[in-house]
């Protein structure tokens, strides 16, 4: 395995290298493998998707939760975990809260 984009004390995350060639998964942004043994007694490994739901030419429409939703967030964990996206134009913090696996997200650049 290679080693870990981020790193912080007993957690560590891999952000996906793989490409997409489907049309209909041109919205996807980023997706991190995270791990922190310390977290949880059985498992040690989450899936962190993020997506964008801006229109694609021949996909059908995003189904937002509100019209000006922007991106959508998948992930769990019972940790607490921050990870920092970074676009050509924009810049985006999401904090995880541990146990509820509640997710906060915030541009912190234009």
């Amino acid at each position: 395995m290679r080693e870990p984009d981020y790193s912080r004390e007993n957690r560590r995350a891999w952000k996906s290298q793989a490409e997409h060639t489907k049309k209909e998964h041109q919205g996807h942004l980023a997706t991190f493998l995270v791990n922190s043994p310390i977290a949880h007694p059985i498992w040690s490994y989450w899936m962190v998707a993020l997506v964008h739901l801006r229109d694609i030419p021949g996909v059908p429409p995003a189904r937002k939760h509100y019209p000006d939703a922007e991106f959508e967030f998948e992930g769990g964990t019972l940790a607490a975990y921050q990870i920092i996206l970074t676009g050509a134009e924009q810049t985006w913090q999401i904090d995880v809260i541990p146990v509820t696996g509640t997710a906060t997200v915030t541009q912190t650049a234009p």
